[in-house]
């Protein structure tokens, strides 16, 4: 990964967190970068609710993003440390229709998945447990950006955000 991919990386992590964040802020929420994965959600006694795992990527986001045989991997992290909670995948770019339609079969193992299962040494109840309970969004860059200087506006009107810094972010620099 090049210097400008992870900077970039950060900088819509960042963003995505800070948009997150603005938007629950009625909530009685525990907010934790960089935990178990880039934004967890916890309740006040310190359960993980949601577990935000973001990507930037630039391409379609596909089940390779999200599993390896490593233990670091999104799917085998919500299975080995926070199974409990919801994982949500956040995307600055498009989702591929296969993770989409999990939703559609989320009780059902096809062929295709029991391969995957036996090659990841993941069980059916487990596969089921992931399909169930992941969330995918595909979010835009600009949006967010926009998003944030209204409720940033909204919440805290003695504060003017500097426009030129959003979109110095988006454009200049990566």
């Amino acid at each position: 990964m090049s210097v400008i991919a992870a900077l970039k990386g950060y900088r819509t992590q960042f963003l995505y967190s800070l948009h997150y964040i603005l938007l629950n802020l009625s909530e009685n929420f525990i907010y934790r970068l960089e935990g178990e994965e880039d934004l967890d959600i916890l309740n006040s006694e310190g359960q993980i609710l949601y577990a935000i795992q973001l990507k930037n990527l630039g391409k379609t986001i596909t089940l390779s993003d999200l599993l390896s045989e490593h233990k670091t991997s999104f799917i085998k992290r919500f299975l080995e440390k926070y199974s409990s909670a919801i994982p949500i995948l956040v995307s600055y770019g498009e989702i591929s229709k296969d993770l989409k339609a999990w939703n559609e079969h989320k009780d059902k193992i096809d062929v295709k998945e029991k391969n995957t299962l036996k090659k990841y040494k993941i069980t059916e109840d487990d596969w089921k447990l992931v399909k169930n309970k992941i969330q995918f969004s595909e979010v835009n860059e600009r949006t967010i950006a926009d998003e944030i200087e209204k409720m940033m506006k909204n919440h805290f009107p003695l504060i003017d955000p500097i426009r030129k810094a959003f979109k110095a972010s988006s454009s200049t620099f990566l």
